[in-house]
């Protein structure tokens, strides 16, 4: 979910308040399929059908989130002004792709501290 903080105090306690109810949606959820995936192991069959409903219901929280998310975004925008660098996002796409590229160096036999010059 995006980190913008724009919107009005009390837009920003729905928000908050949505993302909560999600959250406890989503350990409910959890709780659920735990349980589940625990009888499964101890051939306890009963509860299997529970599991399309709850991930039905994951599903449903999940796209509901991205929807409001959404909604936000475009009525208080992403946070960055024309031009401006989103600086956590491209240390993260570097920090990607330089774990792809030790990974595959690893995957050559091309030892990490391996450089040209």
């Amino acid at each position: 979910m995006s980190n913008q903080r724009g919107g009005t105090p009390a837009d920003q306690e729905i928000a908050a308040e949505r993302i909560k109810e999600a959250r406890q949606l989503y350990r409910s959820i959890n709780e659920t399929l735990t349980r589940i995936l625990g009888d499964l192991q101890t051939g306890q069959l009963g509860e299997v059908k529970d599991l399309a409903a709850k991930q039905k219901q994951l599903e449903t929280a999940v796209v509901h989130a991205q929807k409001l998310e959404a909604e936000f975004n475009e009525k208080f925008g992403t946070g960055l002004d024309e031009g401006e660098i989103d600086f956590d996002r491209a240390r993260y796409q570097i920090g990607c792709r330089l774990a792809r590229l030790r990974r595959c160096c690893r995957e050559k036999g091309v030892s990490s501290g391996a450089g040209g010059g």
